[in-house]
C-alpha cells in the first residue's frame, strides 16, 4: 500500500510539473488580454512596449500621456522571451482597441507620427 501511494504521488507530480510550466507560457496572451480589460475597467489605460528603445519613443510616450492619459510601460529590453511578447501583444490588442474606440481615432498612430515629425525637425533644424 505504501508503494502504491508513492507511485500515485510520483505520477501526480509528472502531471502537475509540466502543467505549472506550460500553462503560464501558453496562457500569456489571454492573461495579457484579461489584464487589459481589467485595467480599462479600473480607469488605467496603457500599452506595453518591448525591444530596442528608440529616441522617438520618449516623445511618443510623452504625447500619449499628456494628450490622452495613456501610459507606456516598457516590459522588456532587447532580449525578449516568448511569453513576454505574447503577454504584451495580447494586452496591446485589447488596450489599443478600447482606447481608439473611446477617442474614435487611432491615437497611437497620431502620437507616433507627431513624435517622429518633431524628432525630424529637431534633427534637421527645420522651423516648427
Amino acid at each position: 500500500m505504501h508503494d502504491e501511494e508513492r507511485t500515485r504521488h510520483r505520477s501526480s507530480r509528472l502531471i502537475w510539473v509540466p502543467l505549472i510550466l506550460v500553462v503560464p507560457i501558453l496562457g500569456a496572451r489571454p492573461i495579457g488580454m484579461s489584464h487589459a480589460y481589467l485595467d480599462h475597467l479600473l480607469g488605467y489605460e496603457a500599452i506595453k512596449l518591448y525591444g530596442l528603445w528608440r529616441p522617438v519613443q520618449d516623445d511618443y510616450a510623452h504625447l500619449l500621456l499628456t494628450r490622452y492619459d495613456v501610459h507606456v510601460n516598457r516590459v522588456a529590453g532587447c532580449v525578449v522571451w516568448g511569453p513576454e511578447v505574447w503577454y504584451a501583444n495580447g494586452y496591446n490588442r485589447i488596450s489599443r482597441a478600447l482606447i481608439n474606440r473611446r477617442y474614435s481615432k487611432d491615437v497611437f498612430e497620431e502620437c507616433f507620427t507627431d513624435a517622429a515629425r518633431e524628432k525630424h525637425r529637431a534633427r534637421t533644424g527645420e522651423p516648427t
